[in-house]
């Protein structure tokens, strides 16, 4: 697998001299199967350079897998040239919303009021699926879905060709139990056993933790450091730390954090990525950068 990353940044872009190394476009993976099948995660920004690579490329065959539909995830699919090449085929899936379908959600973002140019008029086939936690079968590769953490439905998803193994979470926090303030920095991963009153929070820490576990390579939201996480509980993001243990736990064999926050300068980043890698040198990590290529 080819992993290409054209947005790592979370929340809002972030044009500047001061996000030049690590990047400003939202989020947005590409990864390229053994096959040269291609798997976009994420059409924030960041789509728009893949889009225009794409095309240069001539790939014609696209699916696009969305984590959740907050608008750092979804607002470059407007500007995504192959949408508007007649002959491409683009198939889009997201996790399943009780109140609007995926389609209705991507349809709104380009109304009239918001964009001269509406859904209905790009020229590519275009179609929808919406997900629930399932497994789907894509020609070599297999992709596993679990729902993440966050205030609105979200998906992270797992990608498995040729022996190996990527995983893509986009935006999580780690499980907490807000009644209690059980404190998240625990891993709490137990064996539920028959134990039927296993407690739910501890039940999805330990569902997130296997989708991961003994993977080649995670890339994980980690847009807070220990230090801001508490100002931000709840808001659906995981500190950097945490993600680290986590990953240590689980046996992953690459750590690649991500979803930068937009206060985040490049010196900050930088310096924190120097930081955390001499802390903890078990494993194997770097922080996301745009235009970034790895291989698995």
């Amino acid at each position: 697998m080819k992993i290409r990353f054209w947005g790592v940044r979370g929340s809002i872009a972030t044009p500047g001299a001061e996000f030049v190394q690590f990047g400003g476009n939202t989020s947005c993976i590409e990864v390229e199967d053994d096959s040269g099948n291609v798997f976009i995660f994420d059409s924030g920004t960041g789509i728009r350079p893949c889009g225009l690579d794409l095309a240069r490329r001539k790939v014609n065959k696209i699916h696009l897998f969305i984590t959740h539909t907050h608008w750092d995830h979804i607002q470059g699919f407007p500007f995504f040239t192959p949408a508007y090449i007649p002959g491409n085929s683009i198939h889009i899936y997201g996790p399943i919303h009780f109140e609007k379908k995926l389609q209705h959600i991507m349809d709104l973002q380009m109304d009239y009021a918001y964009f001269p140019i509406s859904m209905q008029q790009l020229n590519a086939k275009i179609e929808y699926s919406d997900l629930k936690e399932a497994k789907i079968q894509i020609g070599d590769t297999l992709i596993t879905t679990k729902y993440s953490n966050h205030p609105v439905t979200g998906l992270c998803y797992k990608i498995s060709c040729g022996g190996k193994t990527l995983v893509y979470s986009g935006d999580t926090e780690p499980y907490y139990n807000n009644l209690t303030g059980d404190d998240p920095s625990g891993m709490g991963f137990e064996d539920e056993g028959e134990d039927e009153t296993v407690d739910d929070v501890v039940r999805e820490r330990n569902d997130h933790h296997k989708l991961f576990c003994s993977s080649d390579m995670l890339i994980h939201d980690a847009q807070y450091t220990e230090e801001e996480y508490p100002k931000f509980k709840g808001w659906g993001h995981s500190p950097m730390e945490t993600v680290i243990k986590m990953a240590m736990s689980g046996g992953v064999k690459r750590l690649v954090l991500n979803h930068h926050d937009p206060a985040h300068t490049d010196s900050m980043l930088a310096e924190t990525e120097l930081l955390l890698k001499a802390k903890y040198p078990q494993i194997d990590l770097l922080f996301s950068r745009e235009g970034m290529e790895l291989t698995l």
